[in-house]
């Protein structure tokens, strides 16, 4: 929906096709803002929050850790 896809449109994107330019991984520890179980009151059963991509730069990984990674999760990275 960001992007502007709508599933009825369905119809209008018969035959478009998608190449992936670019993958990134970020390592999601302290500092990274995020919502957990412990930060978030037990009442509250649903929800949702965008994030700030410049906030998270300094978070994302490098192309070799993420490939790791990505092969922990047997994942492949088609080197």
């Amino acid at each position: 929906m960001r992007a502007g896809y709508l599933e009825l449109d369905e119809t209008l994107y018969d035959g478009t096709r998608l190449l992936l330019h670019e993958m990134c991984g970020f390592d999601v520890t302290d500092g990274f803002p995020r919502l957990t179980t412990s930060t978030v009151p037990a009442g509250i059963v649903d929800g949702n929050y965008s994030i700030d991509e410049r906030s998270i730069f300094g978070f994302r990984l490098d192309a070799t850790k993420l490939r790791t990674v990505m092969r922990s999760m047997n994942v492949d990275t088609d080197e």
